[in-house]
């Protein structure tokens, strides 16, 4: 879709539960990263 083809993608959500605020951080997992990275357990 175009509209996640951005750089960045703005989500509000209301609650109505208090003043916090926080963000979140995330990335794109491309095939090869889960391939190169599918050997590793913690």
């Amino acid at each position: 879709s175009g509209y996640l083809g951005g750089d960045e993608i703005l989500i509000h959500v209301t609650l109505h539960t208090g003043g916090e605020a926080f963000t979140v951080y995330g990335c794109d997992l491309t095939e090869e990263y889960v391939h190169i990275n599918a050997d590793y357990t913690t």
